[in-house]
């Protein structure tokens, strides 16, 4: 976009399908930009029974430049994401990044936003639930979250599904709670 995001001009595919741990497809990229390489994290889907989605990681140098793929970097294999850890949203700390990833099993919830820091961006460690659905309105799922750090509190949007309708949900919560019980650090609007 050259007006500030009005209008938009699309320049095609840009990472595709094809290994073993995204051969059904590639969804909900996360890309940041570190001074020197371009980093996305993404949701690797695998259809098979169960349907798996894990998150993976490709980089390269310039935006003109093909990504490479790097594999598998979060699977599938918590207490909490499988068959399905997805829709990654990655953030830069001063030691590395924070990750926050939807875990659930499709179609059949409770959904739940995790959360996972990593010194490079490629070995992560889980920390536990950020956040799950608290009522009527947000509690089949709770997923494909949104996350900002302002004057010291983290914001976070996210949809939330009832089981008929989703819904933009916003929630808050002070620095230092990340991994805690999400029903006594979280406030929901």
């Amino acid at each position: 976009s050259i007006d500030g995001g009005n209008t938009w001009i699309k320049h095609g595919q840009d990472l595709n399908l094809g290994n073993s741990y995204d051969v059904s497809g590639t969804q909900s990229p996360s890309v940041y930009y570190d001074g020197s390489q371009w980093h996305m994290w993404y949701g690797g889907v695998v259809w098979g029974s169960p349907n798996t989605v894990r998150i993976c990681h490709a980089h390269k140098n310039t935006l003109s430049d093909t990504w490479i793929k790097d594999g598998i970097v979060l699977n599938n294999d918590g207490a909490y994401d499988y068959p399905a850890a997805t829709y990654p949203w990655v953030m830069p700390t001063e030691d590395g990044y924070e990750m926050y990833y939807s875990g659930f099993m499709p179609y059949s919830g409770p959904s739940r936003i995790l959360h996972a820091t990593s010194v490079d961006g490629l070995n992560w460690v889980r920390t536990g639930i950020y956040l799950e659905g608290e009522s009527v309105l947000d509690y089949d799922f709770v997923l494909a979250s949104s996350h900002l750090f302002d004057s010291g509190v983290y914001k976070t949007w996210y949809s939330g599904y009832d089981g008929s309708n989703w819904r933009i949900f916003y929630a808050e919560e002070l620095p230092g709670k990340i991994g805690a019980d999400a029903n006594s650090t979280v406030s929901f609007y």
